[in-house]
């Protein structure tokens, strides 16, 4: 739970960063103001927060309650599992959209076995490797901010049959095994349609609750 700390107007002494009492009347105007100015503001954020995070959780219920409403009067057994589930009101003036998504990240051990094999494979320069294939691997390793991109070293894997090097494919495989899902994520937009018929996001970046 986060605690907002503010300095009382009152009191003799202020306590800045670095611990150390500072007298009241040291302060200047503008730092008096600022103080009373992040604190109502901060307060007002947390406050914000919560509402929203409730809203998320109640929403997500209902969708979820809602959802086995429909499954049950279709006949059907499935469950929510991934993809997206769109709820209208009756006269569809109103939709809201719950997308499941599911978090790829990899383990960066397995992940350098593969590079390993891709780069011995290249070393050899073997007239069965394309240049399009190594600027395809380079480009998919390409680390930004410590971040692979994931669609592109997925990618990969889908011209395993054009590249004859069984490293291309043993680097496939370590991938696949490199592969790791911590976590599935929901997210929900809300969505109206205006005077003209068309839907509108209601922004609410549910994304960071």
């Amino acid at each position: 739970m986060l605690k907002i700390n503010q300095q009382k107007p009152n009191s003799p002494k202020w306590t800045d960063e670095a611990g150390t009492a500072i007298p009241y009347n040291r302060t200047t105007n503008y730092e008096r103001k600022a103080e009373r100015f992040t604190a109502k503001y901060a307060q007002k954020a947390l406050n914000l927060n919560e509402a929203l995070t409730a809203f998320k959780t109640a929403l997500s219920k209902e969708v979820d309650e809602l959802y086995d409403a429909f499954v049950k009067e279709k006949g059907s057994e499935l469950g929510k599992g991934k993809g997206s589930i769109t709820i209208y009101n009756f006269d569809r003036s109103i939709k809201i959209v719950c997308s499941v998504k599911e978090a790829i990240t990899f383990d960066e051990n397995t992940l350098g076995l593969a590079k390993r094999e891709l780069d011995e494979m290249f070393k050899d320069n073997l007239s069965g490797v394309d240049n399009w294939v190594a600027e395809m691997v380079t480009d998919a390793f390409s680390n930004t901010k410590g971040n692979f991109d994931t669609k592109q070293i997925l990618g990969l894997k889908r011209h395993k049959s054009k590249v004859p090097d069984q490293r291309y494919h043993k680097a496939m495989d370590l991938i696949e095994q490199a592969i790791r899902r911590p976590k599935s994520k929901e997210y929900h937009q809300v969505f109206i349609k205006d005077a003209a018929g068309e839907y509108i996001n209601v922004q609410l970046n549910f994304a960071s609750v």
